[in-house]
């Protein structure tokens, strides 16, 4: 699991080459509304998602969501809402997982990494469709 704190954390693994450019630059548009939506008086290279939730970006040989503080099994976790998002050729599903009141969890998972049994559990979920950017005056959430 690749996990996003900050917009450092994106522009690392960008170079590292473990999300593309595509991902990296939807995140970097997702951290910046954010910032903006919480008014937040830090600046945008200081901002940190820590106390609002943190993204993750499953990983091929991940064995379960644990470092997102989660349960490794998916089927005990009750998502807000679950979107499928479609950036250039590469198709994501994002959970949102709300762990308290002023924390939401998001967790991208590439279609092309996933394996049967997370398309089951997926296929149970409701799915909204997301675009990149279309986000209201509430920010991305």
């Amino acid at each position: 699991m690749y996990i996003i704190k900050t917009v450092h954390d994106v522009k690392r693994f960008q170079e590292e080459k473990v999300v593309s450019e595509a991902l990296a630059a939807h995140l970097l548009r997702k951290i910046q509304a954010l910032h903006q939506a919480l008014g937040s008086e830090a600046a945008i290279d200081a901002f940190c998602l820590q106390e609002y939730g943190m993204i993750g970006v499953f990983a091929a040989e991940d064995a379960g969501l644990q470092e997102m503080g989660l349960p490794a099994a998916l089927d005990p976790i009750m998502p807000e809402w679950v979107s499928r998002l479609v950036l250039e050729k590469e198709e994501y599903f994002v959970l949102y997982i709300m762990a308290d009141n002023d924390c939401i969890q998001q967790i991208y998972f590439p279609a092309k990494t996933i394996d049967k049994a997370v398309r089951k559990w997926l296929s149970s979920q409701p799915l909204e469709e997301e675009e990149d950017g279309q986000w209201g005056d509430e920010g991305p959430f």
